[in-house]
């Protein structure tokens, strides 16, 4: 009979079910691997096609060396591990060792990401648990989340969860749609009031602007900014804001020198939010209704 090659060798080992293996039984998950690292063009122009030559291009990770100990690798294998995946691997006791350079040097050992990146599934797959002690292995090479990829722009691997993505995504659609469901009740007087408070009136849109241009530009923040969208109805101070923003724009309120004050009166605070809270004060009460009269005088 013809002996079998080593690929034909792994490919069987890649296809054996997990046995009773508690070690190993801890690497679970499935988890999205591709390059994060972007070019000086892509980060330019983010529609640029600066890898199209480089579409079948691969980024190789394998067992880096140890700089502490000599002629090692760094595995992030524990002993318990070790053993559990030569027996899984149908490997002889000791293969795994980071001594061995020979096995951590095989190219059926290193880890191959392609631009589009590729799946590991450690819930089935023995080698990809492996795959993926070695993507610890390496480093700040290597950043798990993009909460880590914030702080890491130097890093060549992004990993995330799959599952947790999921999640994400599930929680990003909900928000939309309770954003959009939100939108729909809204009169056009209504966004009028939304925009004067938005970011604090930076879009300077009234009652004057366009009724298309209100109803596109408020309709583009539900769609980009959704979570930002509901905060700002979900503030209880944002009648309070509408009324500033209403106060400012008949100029009954000012600013000069940096800060807030009624015209002609006593200054209000070096913020909005500091004239919004001087207003909302009850023992500002006298001050508000007059406030309030001076602005449906200018009606």
């Amino acid at each position: 009979m013809k002996e079998k090659s080593e690929v034909e060798k792994q490919v069987e080992v890649l296809e054996m079910p997990m046995s009773n293996t508690p070690h190993l039984d801890k690497i679970r998950g499935k988890y999205i691997v591709k390059p994060c690292q972007k070019s000086w063009v892509e980060e330019a122009n983010p529609d640029a096609k600066d890898f199209a030559l480089f579409d079948k291009a691969e980024i190789w990770l394998c067992a880096p060396r140890s700089r502490d100990i000599q002629d090692a690798v760094i595995t992030k294998i524990s002993k318990e591990e070790q053993a559990e995946f030569e027996s899984e691997m149908n490997l002889q006791k000791g293969t795994m060792s980071p001594f061995n350079q020979i096995f951590w040097q095989k190219h059926i050992n290193t880890l191959k990401i392609p631009k589009q990146g590729l799946t590991l599934d450690c819930d089935n797959n023995v080698k990809h648990k492996m795959f993926y002690r070695l993507l610890e292995a390496n480093g700040s090479k290597v950043v798990f989340g993009k909460d880590q990829l914030s702080l890491n722009s130097s890093a060549l691997i992004l990993v995330e969860n799959e599952e947790q993505n999921a999640k994400v995504d599930t929680q990003k659609i909900t928000i939309k749609t309770k954003a959009f469901a939100k939108l729909a009740g809204m009169s056009l007087n209504d966004k009028i009031d939304f925009l004067k408070v938005f970011r604090e009136g930076t879009l300077k849109l009234n009652a004057n602007s366009n009724p298309d241009l209100i109803e596109a530009t408020i309709g583009n923040i539900v769609d980009k900014s959704p979570e930002e969208f509901l905060a700002n109805f979900d503030n209880p101070l944002f009648k309070d804001y509408v009324l500033v923003q209403d106060l400012i724009s008949k100029n009954i309120i000012i600013r000069k020198g940096g800060t807030y004050m009624v015209n002609g009166g006593e200054p209000l605070g070096t913020s909005i939010l500091d004239v919004v809270l001087q207003i909302k004060d009850k023992k500002n009460e006298s001050l508000k209704i007059a406030l309030k009269a001076k602005l449906e005088n200018t009606k």
